[in-house]
């Protein structure tokens, strides 16, 4: 990756790139990313809280059995669409990208870490409108509204997530190291492909939105098969309960790190070639 050239042009606070976000328009529908094409019923993935899902493109070959797959990236990722401040918002506007590529089910549907919330929601819209959805596949899945955690700001919370990544890549100057953090954020999957120092900015307001929605949220009751990935080090946080409103549902923890890795799992792959036999039976 080349090195970054940040303009002395380019503002960093919250207030002034959070201003750069353009309308959103009534009936826009957000278009999934194609991850693979293929035959049969297709796999719909939700992003996680950083937005993006265009790597997931390595590793659905390991589970998707010729099936084709689609990913969501966060709506406003890159165009600056405002994005939607609520999880059945967020829902509302992917389930109608769903029923155009797929307008009945069964449906397949999975989701990475927070947007586990956003696939959960869209399958019980589906099920509320009898369509048959399942199993739902969840990949590092909390529960925002478990949080017991001080509710912040969208500005408290992009100052908090800017001095994570500072934190996290040691980098005393967020600014001057931005290409060093940007190389690590991509190696870890927060980030598909280097951007400019401004959409950077940009992409951790958007991860502030995400967040708050994320915390924000309240589900309800799902009587389907739902199983849960989840990383070994977070198995035991208070946020990942689900059995008290889905209780068909089924945690499994693996001694991996990144939802990259929880999908070429071989209980995930297990469980998707489960799901494929049971929606084209």
């Amino acid at each position: 990756m080349g090195t970054i050239t940040q303009p002395s042009s380019i503002v960093t606070d919250f207030a002034s790139v959070w201003a750069t976000r353009q309308p959103a328009h009534n009936g826009d529908v957000p278009v999934p990313l194609e991850l693979a094409s293929g035959e049969g019923i297709p796999v719909f993935i939700t992003p996680y809280t950083a937005g993006n899902i265009a790597f997931m493109r390595d590793v659905v070959d390991n589970f998707r059995d010729g099936h084709p797959v689609y990913g969501f990236e966060a709506i406003g990722l890159r165009d600056r669409t405002e994005p939607p401040r609520s999880v059945p918002a967020i829902a509302e506007q992917y389930l109608r990208a769903i029923r155009r590529i797929q307008p009945h089910g069964p449906y397949l549907l999975s989701g990475l870490c927070g947007g586990s919330q956003i696939a959960y929601e869209i399958a019980t819209r589906l099920v509320q409108s009898g369509e048959q959805v399942g199993p739902l596949n969840l990949v590092n899945a909390a529960r925002g509204e478990l949080d017991t955690s001080p509710r912040l700001d969208l500005c408290d919370l992009y100052d908090m997530r800017l001095a994570s990544l500072a934190q996290r890549f040691t980098a005393t100057d967020l600014d001057a190291d931005l290409d060093h953090v940007m190389q690590q954020m991509c190696e870890l999957q927060w980030l598909d492909e280097p951007v400019p120092a401004s959409d950077f900015y940009w992409r951790q307001a958007l991860w502030a939105a995400s967040y708050d929605a994320f915390v924000r949220c309240s589900l309800g009751r799902l009587d389907i098969p739902v199983n849960i990935f989840i990383a070994e080090e977070s198995a035991h946080d208070p946020e990942v309960r689900w059995h008290d409103i889905a209780p068909r549902s089924t945690v499994r923890s693996m001694e991996v790190v990144t939802s990259a890795q929880i999908t070429s799992h071989p209980a995930f792959v297990t469980a998707m070639r489960d799901a494929f036999e049971q929606v084209s039976a």
